[in-house]
């Protein structure tokens, strides 16, 4: 059974939810408040990578308190919502439901990965109901946007990769294995996706240890100039997996909240 959507503001402005155990993590709210700041501090909805869940950014939170309330918004397999979403799109209009924060709230969205293209369109959205937003990226690499062509080394890796994913999306679809389903379901969209234009004030944040193939991307801002409002790029310690966590969360958190206070002397200066 489907859940219908639920009002977000309790979360937002209610206590922290305790952590629970692993074999429990699957749970039905579509939310998870990630830290105890005041109520009164910009809101900082997060949204993770494919198959992945919020709990990896619980120290990154705990380190912006005093600045940042932030918040996990949980993708549907997560929470038992096994609603086939097979777009972008889709997931961003999910999303949307769940946010009944005050319009006069300052809102952050921000993507990690896969979770930065459904945070631009979540962001679009709030902007055009009247909020004032703004987007942080972590290192969200779209197709669509690189102009770079990739040797042939790295095209047969990826026709592999691409073969492997249909062949475990096939498997998973067999075991009636939703969680799986959704995850591959989730590449596929991420694949197909094309940003349209945006003007929210954007801050594009990016791993010091980049990946061997980084060489034929837009490595400065992955293409995201021609589609948003990027004010800058700032880099963080650590690669693609481990900014956040462990010794490098210190550097990552001083990043999250430098991104918001460029982003909001964006949005002042903006007029209306």
């Amino acid at each position: 059974m489907v859940e219908q959507a639920v009002d977000i503001s309790g979360l937002l402005y209610g206590s922290e939810l305790p952590d629970p155990p692993k074999s429990e993590r699957r749970q039905h709210e579509p939310t998870y408040l990630l830290n105890r700041s005041d109520q009164n501090n910009p809101l900082v909805l997060l949204l993770s990578g494919i198959g992945g869940h919020v709990f990896p950014f619980k120290k990154v939170a705990k380190l912006v308190s005093d600045d940042l309330r932030m918040t996990g918004l949980l993708y549907p397999y997560l929470t038992g919502d096994f609603a086939h979403f097979s777009t972008v799109p889709q997931l961003a209009d999910h999303f949307r439901k769940l946010v009944t924060a005050p319009a006069d709230r300052e809102i952050f969205i921000f993507g990690y990965s896969f979770g930065g293209a459904v945070a631009f369109e979540l962001s679009k959205r709030l902007q055009a109901d009247g909020y004032t937003v703004g987007l942080i990226l972590f290192d969200t690499s779209l197709r669509a946007l690189q102009k770079k062509r990739q040797p042939i080394k790295f095209i047969l890796r990826d026709v592999r990769a691409r073969a492997l994913e249909l062949a475990q999306y096939v498997r998973a679809n067999v075991r009636q294995d939703h969680p799986e389903r959704s995850k591959f379901a989730s590449i596929g969209a991420m694949r197909h996706y094309k940003p349209k234009k945006s003007s929210v004030s954007t801050v594009l944040i990016k791993p010091k240890v980049l990946p061997r193939s980084s060489d034929y991307v837009e490595t400065e801002d992955l293409g995201w100039r021609a589609v948003t409002n990027v004010i800058t790029v700032l880099e963080t310690d650590g690669d693609h997996l481990d900014a956040f966590k462990g010794v490098n969360a210190p550097s990552f958190a001083r990043t999250l909240v430098r991104a918001t206070h460029l982003i909001r002397r964006s949005n002042l200066e903006t007029p209306e």
